[in-house]
């Protein structure tokens, strides 16, 4: 836990099985997921990580992630757990002769956390110390500075020790949600596979997405949508308030997905939740309501 201790007090934590691990590793890994990915994966520093989307070949998102090249030299991505397995095998059938393998490790576990940061530890840089592997992320308004961790299983019980000072705590993982939605930060669920284009979900606002780097499934329809102007949606953030709510819209993962329609008269939507969850103080704590990320017709939020 030295690595942990040295960069980061942790304030909060939370275990995060809604998320899960892909791995590609080989001498070809980096190369074949460049013309696989939206982003630029052969040009990324050993030192940052960054988000990147897989796409259909008409340009809509199958799948988004964040990757880093680990010391060994595999390219690794956190994705949504739910996708794991439909991504794994189309990319599986993609690979030919590129010597590449992919595959799911199933002996790493993934926590959020929350807390200060050592100075010059800074956002998008990733600090690796045998298997912990610490990915500075952006900071969520309300719960502060944030670190995706990934460790060994057999780490997890020291990990939870860290939670146990004053002042500290583990929280659910709809928090790590919240602090993603807060920080504008999105992600494509089973409920939204292949309903945006990359732009629709901000993807090239967080550094997601390279437009120099060469081909990919889909890449013509984004550099259009890019340059052309031809984008309709764009993703914002919303509130829910507590009293627009009802039990049968809870928990809030319900609402992903869910069409978004602007008065009675309306003969289509509008757009599309894209994620939620219950709104928090500082401390972690519910406060009432939802915390949306909304992907919507520019007009309609105008």
């Amino acid at each position: 836990m030295s690595l942990i201790n040295s960069l980061f007090q942790v304030r909060h934590a939370a275990r995060l099985s809604r998320y899960g691990l892909m791995r590609v590793s080989g001498q070809d890994a980096a190369g074949f997921l460049q013309n696989q990915l939206t982003n630029d994966v052969v040009g990324l520093a050993p030192d940052q990580h960054q988000r990147s989307g897989y796409c259909t070949p008409k340009g809509r998102l199958l799948a988004t992630m964040v990757q880093w090249t680990s010391q060994d030299g595999h390219v690794d991505q956190i994705m949504p757990a739910p996708l794991l397995e439909a991504v794994t095998k189309r990319l599986s059938m993609y690979v030919l002769r590129s010597k590449a393998l992919i595959e799911k490790p199933e002996d790493r576990i993934l926590y959020g956390l929350w807390g200060r940061p050592a100075d010059g530890f800074e956002i998008g840089q990733i600090r690796q110390a045998g298997a912990l592997e610490m990915l500075r992320t952006e900071d969520c308004p309300v719960l502060g500075p944030r670190v995706w961790l990934v460790a060994p299983k057999a780490q997890a019980p020291e990990i939870e020790l860290l939670t146990k000072a004053p002042g500290t705590g583990l929280l659910p993982e709809n928090a790590w949600q919240f602090s993603e939605i807060m920080s504008g930060l999105t992600w494509v669920w089973p409920e939204t596979v292949e309903a945006f284009v990359p732009q629709m979900l901000n993807l090239e606002l967080t550094q997601g997405v390279s437009f120099t780097k060469g081909c990919y499934p889909g890449q013509e329809i984004v550099a259009r949508s890019q340059y052309l102007g031809k984008l309709k949606r764009r993703t914002f953030r919303a509130d829910l308030p507590e009293d627009a709510l009802t039990k049968a819209t809870l928990p809030s993962d319900g609402l992903i997905g869910s069409e978004i329609w602007s008065g009675p008269q309306a003969s289509e939507p509008v757009g599309q939740v894209v994620d939620a969850a219950a709104i928090r103080d500082a401390a972690g704590k519910e406060t009432g309501g939802l915390a949306l990320l909304v992907s919507l017709s520019q007009d309609a939020w105008a």
